[in-house]
């Protein structure tokens, strides 16, 4: 009997983990690559292993980076674990099993959560506060992440894929139509900082504040793997929304489309060889025939941004040379080295070619003015991984 309990509850874990994904508004499934539904098993059997208590969590995942927890008074237990080679992270939500968990079920009144801005299920948001507060230090960057639960788990997955995007965590899918292809789809929300003391915007002496949102961007990948030859070849196109952020669009930046191809070979066991390019057209406009000139009661053209009237002179000068974004072309070749399963050393050099931007137009005292601005990179970087 027991065996078959756990049967109906996997299949139902099925059922429920495909509401929970339907109901993310962040993953656009109506343009989603086909269904894949080797990935959906597994998804459905490890939101059936969340039911296990701790110590069988971590037996049945022995060798695996994994955290288990059952955070809050909610009584809803969860587990993270992490897959370091594909830099990949699972949470796995707990179902309802108890007295309590179905009084979070029955928590029906409907509110509107602070975060997101949207109205949810009470009971529901409970439960994903709690997980998300525990679970939010322990967010991989640059791991995709994947979300299932079962019954109340189901639903609190769901709820914490929301906050996550909303805090700006990629979320995104892989779909393999062969073993040796893979087609990747990742989203990624704003992030918005701010940035003390960054430039005297007022001509008052005093450096101002500036805030800028790192641009939500969506990417699109494509890798193929040759087994024998040990060779991976990848290419990627991605697009970053600069005229909608924050701070960026004060400055007049248009969007990117970034299109990179990138190979890697095995040259022999654990020794990789690394060479990759991308282009990305600069986002920032080369303006001319400004007015920067001052008169008697002060600058004759200014610009607002972020709340303040900044001297057309100190906008275009700041433009130029403070947010000098103007290359375009990129190289990059690395080696990496695998010492077991859990060590890695990794050695990466990124040039980035030479370009410039350039503008004219009127200074402060009324004679010609001409702003450039010239920049190209060379980076070198070691990277040693200890997997624990």
């Amino acid at each position: 009997m027991h065996g078959f309990v756990r049967l109906i509850r996997f299949v139902a874990g099925v059922t429920l983990l495909c509401l929970a994904v339907l109901s993310q508004p962040a993953v656009a499934l109506a343009k989603s690559p086909p269904v894949d539904f080797k990935l959906l098993y597994q998804a459905a059997k490890i939101a059936n292993q969340a039911y296990d208590g701790r110590s069988k969590v971590l037996g049945e995942l022995k060798g695996k980076s994994v955290w288990v927890a059952t955070p809050g008074s909610t009584d809803v237990q969860y587990f993270i674990m992490y897959n370091n080679r594909r830099k990949i992270q699972a949470i796995s939500v707990r179902g309802t099993i108890n007295s309590g968990n179905l009084a979070l079920d029955m928590d029906t009144v409907g509110v509107r959560d602070q975060k997101t801005g949207i109205f949810m299920h009470r009971g529901f948001q409970t439960a994903a506060k709690a997980i998300y507060r525990d679970v939010k230090p322990r967010i991989k960057k640059g791991y995709t992440i994947y979300l299932t639960g079962h019954s109340l788990g189901g639903a609190v997955a769901a709820i914490l894929g929301v906050y996550l995007q909303t805090d700006g965590i990629k979320l995104g899918g892989i779909y393999k139509p062969i073993d040796q292809l893979s087609i990747g789809l990742v989203y990624t929300s704003p992030q918005e900082a701010t940035y003390n003391h960054v430039f005297d915007f007022n001509n008052n002496g005093r450096r101002s504040n500036l805030t800028l949102e790192q641009p939500q961007e969506l990417g699109l990948g494509v890798a193929y793997e040759f087994t024998e030859a040990r060779l991976l070849l990848e290419t990627n196109a991605k697009w970053i929304n600069w005229s909608d952020a924050e701070g960026f669009e004060d400055f007049g930046w248009d969007d990117q489309y970034v299109f990179a191809i990138g190979a890697q070979w095995e040259a022999i066991d654990h020794l990789f060889f690394r060479v990759g390019y991308n282009y990305a057209e600069s986002p920032v406009d080369e303006n001319d025939g400004w007015d920067g000139s001052f008169g008697a009661l002060g600058p004759n053209d200014t610009v607002d941004v972020q709340g303040k009237s900044l001297p057309r002179y100190y906008y275009e000068s700041f433009r130029v040379v403070g947010l000098p974004a103007v290359v375009e072309h990129h190289i990059t070749a690395g080696i990496g080295y695998e010492l077991g399963e859990s060590l890695k050393l990794d050695f990466s050099y990124i040039h980035a070619f030479e370009n410039d931007i350039s503008e004219s137009g009127t200074a402060p005292d009324g004679s010609n003015a001409k702003i450039k601005s010239e920049l190209y990179e060379d980076s070198l970087s070691f990277a040693f991984t200890w997997r624990f």
